[in-house]
């Protein structure tokens, strides 16, 4: 019986980017197909995009700065309560100080990406499929990229790798690893990719997983609602702390280089946030 694989595409409605990527992704499909079972599925509505009111737009904040003190820990760093008490003041101050047009409305912009991967999450748990490859608009799919991530998605099945675990595996980059601060917790590689001992993001714009690490994914999400207000890739972060906190194990992996290539940081396409505001306004 072939493996499944959902394809989910999250994106705003931007002409430049789709007229650009869906040539691409019905030839991704088509190359998949020939081993995989196959669907594809685009997660386009988003509703309008009003300022965040301040107390939810400073509950995130806080959340945010509390998630990346764990991080840090989580990454082999030391806590300082006295920076992160800093950090907690600095939030207060900067929401006082702001405009609710700007900073608020970015949030939104943030929460309104959030919220299409877990839908994307939820679409997938509901397929009975096996895997879910999750992209989003600015994913640049060049250079044999398609063929590669065959060989890949060939190399994890015939390993059975992730079968009795989650597996998340980051295909487009973005932040370099030095910046991520994340090589304290590398283990090695495996099918030609940075493994990781502890899961870690990249920038979520192109990411693979299996039903394992989706359904833990949606039990810590039901206990932890606030958590969807946190931007999709520290979203990610933040169900890897608990994860590794509940002792569930998971299988991390990174390709290196990246199979795909990530518009935004590439100079390819707009930063989300303009692309977003753009589309909302067409």
């Amino acid at each position: 019986m072939l493996a499944s694989i959902q394809v989910a595409l999250i994106t705003n409605g931007d002409k430049g980017r789709l007229d650009y990527l869906e040539p691409r992704l019905a030839n991704l499909e088509q190359i998949l197909s020939t081993r995989f079972d196959v669907h594809c599925f685009c997660i386009r509505f988003q509703p309008d995009q009003n300022p965040l009111l301040f107390p939810t737009s400073l509950i995130k904040d806080f959340l945010f700065q509390t998630t990346l003190s764990d991080w840090r820990v989580y990454c082999g760093g030391q806590r300082s309560r006295i920076k992160e008490g800093y950090q907690a003041a600095r939030v207060v101050v900067k929401h006082l100080r702001s405009r609710r047009t700007d900073r608020q409305k970015a949030a939104t912009i943030e929460v309104a990406v959030t919220a299409k991967h877990i839908r994307a999450f939820d679409n997938f748990l509901e397929s009975k499929r096996d895997f879910l490859f999750c992209i989003e608009d600015d994913i640049l799919i060049e250079d044999k990229g398609a063929e590669k991530f065959l060989d890949l998605m060939s190399n994890v099945c015939l390993a059975r790798c992730g079968y009795d675990s989650g597996l998340y595996v980051d295909l487009a980059g973005g932040l370099s690893f030095s910046d991520l601060g994340t090589q304290s917790l590398e283990v090695g590689t495996q099918f030609g990719c940075r493994k990781f001992g502890y899961p870690v993001t990249n920038t979520a714009c192109a990411y693979l997983c299996n039903r394992h690490l989706v359904s833990a994914w949606a039990n810590i999400l039901l206990g932890n609602p606030l958590y969807r207000l946190l931007p999709i890739d520290w979203m990610i972060n933040k169900f890897f702390l608990v994860m590794r906190d509940n002792g569930v194990p998971s299988i991390c992996l990174h390709t290196v280089p990246p199979i795909f290539g990530h518009g935004s940081f590439e100079g390819k396409h707009e930063p989300w946030r303009a692309s977003a505001a753009s589309a909302h306004h067409q």
